[in-house]
């Protein structure tokens, strides 16, 4: 009786395990914004740095050059020292893995923020849809002229010049990333940057108040662009922080005036970011 009494609570604690196992699969699998944030974080900035330094050994290989000056480049703040090969393959692995990165990540970020999507697309096509057909062209519109402007003004200041981030990219489109960096940087990255910073940070801040979602939403949208820029003369840094706070603060305007639809935000965000891209070869 002992023995069946044994092997009855053994499989009693079997089926329970199994249970809790299921929960937990289930649960891991639900919407969830944090584990999106999080995902999100891991993948861009740092997976993406490993899957970029892979790609340049890789195309550094191809091109019979020094692997340790390819890996060299990756961290150079200054490119022309370099011959057009290390500059060439620079920007292949970056632009390939800033596109990886991004593609991954966003998948993730949708899948696990689909009911917000679903939401508000659902908002975006119903008895709302002519108001937000009149409503988001000229919100998009109008943050790419007040973006455009607030540049062109920071670039008279003297001593101020483009962020890290910006010539990064510049560089990356001129030199052989083309395709990948406007894949990333006009489609992918306005979707999942707008999920995270505008749709998951309000969604979570927002029982401390509209100012708070506004404050928290700018800052952690504007330190991630401004990570690799020089910081030894914190003035020109906070100057150089300006277009980015100044874009953060209005694709929250456009987000909270939609009725905190995130495809508003992601309309007007790629529209700046293709304008920004078309810019470069002008």
């Amino acid at each position: 009786m002992v023995i069946i009494m044994n092997e009855n609570l053994n499989n009693e604690n079997n089926e329970t395990s199994i249970e809790v196992n299921k929960k937990t699969q289930n649960s891991f699998f639900k919407p969830n914004k944090i584990v999106a944030i999080i995902i999100y974080a891991v993948m861009i900035f740092l997976v993406a740095g490993f899957i970029t330094i892979g790609l340049a050994i890789i195309f550094g290989f191809a091109k019979h050059l020094d692997v340790m000056i390819v890996i060299e480049t990756l961290s150079a703040s200054d490119l022309s020292i370099y011959t057009p090969d290390y500059i060439k393959v620079n920007a292949m692995a970056q632009g390939w893995g800033n596109l990886i990165g991004y593609l991954i990540a966003t998948v993730a970020v949708i899948f696990y923020m689909r009911d917000d999507i679903a939401l508000d697309f659902k908002d975006l096509t119903g008895e709302n849809k002519r108001k937000h057909a009149i409503w988001i062209p000229i919100f998009a519109v109008g943050f790419l002229i007040i973006t455009l402007c607030v540049d062109s003004l920071v670039g008279l200041i003297p001593g101020v010049s483009e962020s890290t981030n910006q010539a990064t990219i510049e560089s990356i489109l001129n030199n052989g990333g083309l395709v990948p960096m406007v894949i990333s940087t006009v489609l992918l990255a306005p979707v999942v940057e707008e999920l995270i910073y505008r749709k998951a940070i309000f969604s979570l801040a927002k029982g401390y108040g509209t100012v708070t979602c506004y404050v928290l939403s700018i800052v952690v949208f504007t330190l991630p662009h401004m990570l690799t820029s020089d910081m030894s003369n914190i003035g020109i840094w906070l100057l150089q922080c300006i277009p980015y706070a100044t874009a953060g603060g209005l694709l929250c305007l456009v987000y909270h005036k939609s009725n905190y639809n995130v495809y508003a935000s992601i309309c007007a965000h790629m529209l700046n970011n293709l304008v920004a891209c078309i810019l470069v070869f002008i």
